[in-house]
């Protein structure tokens, strides 16, 4: 499996957004698509990393979660703000995600998304 094509960058209202699609993985699948995601964003031009993790029908688990604060971490050392939001969740995995990113919106719905991370709210 080629988890390059797990990220994507879509426009939305002028700007770049960040697709992140975890659906159908195991949990242990989750690190490598984190890289390629990091990877991504680390040659970003943008200072302000927009996102959407779309994680329907997969599991998290402790190193996701560890990862996944990780590459935040890295980030924000970097000098990013990082806004997301997280479609498909489930209540044990909204509890997951909420510890690693209490800003997050939760949706089910990409334009909700979309227009969530483009709207006025500060980064």
């Amino acid at each position: 499996m080629e988890y390059s094509e797990r990220v994507k960058i879509i426009e939305h209202r002028g700007k770049e957004i960040f697709y992140f699609d975890f659906t159908f993985l195991r949990a242990e699948e989750h690190p490598w698509v984190m890289d390629v995601a990091l990877q991504r964003a680390l040659q970003s031009k943008q200072k302000e990393i927009l996102y959407i993790s779309n994680v329907s029908n997969t599991h998290l688990n402790t190193e996701s979660r560890k990862k996944a604060k990780s590459i935040f971490t890295t980030l924000h050392n970097q000098g990013f703000k990082v806004k997301g939001s997280t479609m498909g969740i489930t209540g044990l995995q909204k509890l997951i995600v909420s510890a690693i990113d209490r800003d997050m919106y939760f949706t089910n719905d990409i334009e909700k998304a979309k227009d969530w991370l483009v709207g006025d709210d500060k980064l």
